[in-house]
């Protein structure tokens, strides 16, 4: 039967146009598809309402035009689908193609293609849209990993594989690879010195945005930008591949994004340029991974223990506030109400905050005393502390991941609907995530101990004492919000966290140094 006489046979009158990309394609072959696909259907003098997918995924999870479709197919909207070939309708594994084909049947709506009309409720049709959709799992399987291959050869090869190049660097197709862009290296020296010296990233983009200065892509800075260009490797020299799988985009319904174990990660090294060092890199990696899991009120430093403080009965943030007596601004640690897993809450009483700073004061100078005297097993001590957390934490990472698998197992034995699957798989990947960025912050901790002499922390230690005594001590000290940031910046550089637990009138305070 001809395509003209199964439509007339079939009394095709109204259509779906679905288009979408396939791996691989660009705009050029989707725009000839949308061509021929509106020809067909005027020749023939099908009325049509048209779906464009612009993502390429292979699960229909991840494209809203297909899901979209086929709740209008549902609907009984349309007589037929066209297609410019079979299988763009679905490469995606047996679980789709199933729910595709089902509600194909049971709407009893067909399928067309220039060469040829399917019915699914017809034996032979059936089979033969079994045996393409067997096909086309095989090719698009076959050009996924073709396409992997490449991308994991030109990145053993020192090839830049990565996309878009980062500031400061532009792409030089001709020669595979990334150079310093000279009129930006200026602005890239700029931020990373300010990073180091303790500045705040939401400070930094501010400056940036007010100067007039862009982001590669022509966009304002944001303190997520400023914090990538900050920690990637490929600023010391080297080209990562295979780092982090899915997406993180948020206006785009993509595989959530992972960061893959460091093991399975492609590096090859000094193939480019360097703009950062290797200390430089440990210094800023202590700084940024210091701030990322602390409040972003506490990022930005209004109290000198702001970031720095936990509550030494339930182990979280210990909050501030203030308030005037007789023109005289007083400062408080807020009492902790934050509830346990059985809705009891905690009771750590507050306390004036002049009080904790003295406490601190004074252990600031025994640890000054303890590093003049060079005792070894000071520092030997904080590294068995950072080995401990560092094994807790990776127990907890073993723990989600093995969780995450039995959800994806409960979900195979249908234990959860799709949707419940990914609420709670979602849940996990964020703990993993949260886990591995403290496991993450833990190492860099243990590298910036080892690296770091007793000199240097004493001399951070005086530094913070000039500052305190012009600040807090002076005739003319300033308790401007600028002079409390900087004490903050400074107390940062010698201390990971302070535990704070009062009992009645029994106040005690343990210091985790750096």
């Amino acid at each position: 039967m001809s395509t003209a006489e199964a439509i007339f046979s079939y009394n095709i009158t109204e259509i779906a146009i679905y288009l979408r990309k396939s791996r691989g394609d660009d705009e050029e072959v989707l725009a000839k598809h949308k061509k021929m696909l509106i020809e067909y259907a005027e020749k023939y003098r099908l009325k049509y309402v048209l779906y464009l997918e612009v993502v390429s995924a292979d699960s229909i999870a991840y494209r809203p035009k297909m899901q979209e479709l086929l709740q209008d197919i549902k609907r009984g909207l349309f007589d037929a689908t066209l297609v410019a070939d079979y299988d763009r309708l679905c490469r995606g594994d047996k679980e789709d193609q199933a729910v595709i084909e089902k509600t194909f049947i049971e709407s009893k709506t067909l399928i067309l293609t220039p060469q040829k009309v399917y019915d699914l409720n017809n034996e032979s049709d059936a089979l033969l849209s079994d045996v393409q959709g067997l096909l086309a799992r095989f090719e698009y399987q076959q050009i996924k990993k073709r396409f992997k291959r490449g991308k994991v050869m030109g990145a053993k090869m020192g090839h830049w594989t990565n996309g878009p190049a980062p500031f400061p660097y532009v792409y030089l197709p001709s020669q595979k690879k990334i150079v310093v862009d000279e009129s930006k290296i200026f602005l890239y020296q700029e931020i990373k010195q300010r990073v180091i010296s303790g500045e705040s990233l939401a400070s930094i983009r501010f400056d940036l945005n007010r100067r007039g200065y862009r982001t590669n892509k022509a966009k304002l800075w944001t303190e997520n930008a400023i914090y990538r260009i900050m920690t990637n490797p490929t600023h010391l020299g080297h080209v990562v591949h295979g780092k982090t799988s899915g997406s993180g985009h948020k206006n785009k319904k993509t595989q959530p994004l992972t960061i893959n174990p460091k093991e399975n990660w492609i590096t090859a090294s000094n193939v480019h340029e360097a703009v950062m060092t290797e200390d430089e890199a440990v210094k800023i990696k202590e700084i940024l991974f210091g701030n990322r899991i602390v409040p972003k009120k506490a990022r930005k430093g209004i109290y000198p223990l702001s970031g720095l403080l936990r509550c030494g009965k339930c182990g979280y943030s210990i909050n501030f506030t203030n308030n005037i007596k007789q023109s005289k601004t007083h400062y408080f640690l807020k009492k902790c109400n934050k509830p346990d897993g059985f809705g009891v809450r905690c009771s750590n009483p507050g306390v004036r905050q002049d009080l904790i700073l003295e406490i601190i004061k004074h252990k600031l100078k025994q640890y000054e005393s303890e590093l003049a005297a060079k005792q070894e097993n000071l520092l030997n001590n904080q590294n068995e502390r950072l080995k401990k957390e560092l094994k807790m934490k990776e127990i907890e990472l073993k723990k989600n991941e093995d969780a995450l698998n039995k959800i994806k197992l409960m979900y195979e034995e249908n234990d959860y609907t799709r949707d419940e699957y990914m609420e709670q798989k979602e849940k996990r990947l964020k703990q993993i995530l949260l886990t591995k960025s403290e496991i993450d912050k833990i190492k860099t901790s243990i590298q910036y101990n080892e690296k770091v002499t007793n000199e240097d922390r004493i001399q951070e230690i005086v530094s913070l004492n000039s500052l305190w005594d012009r600040i807090y001590c002076s005739p003319g000290g300033l308790m401007d919000e600028e002079g409390v940031t900087l004490v903050n910046r400074a107390l940062k550089k010698i201390i990971e966290k302070i535990h704070y637990t009062r009992i009645e009138d029994d106040i005690t305070v343990e210091i985790n140094f750096l």
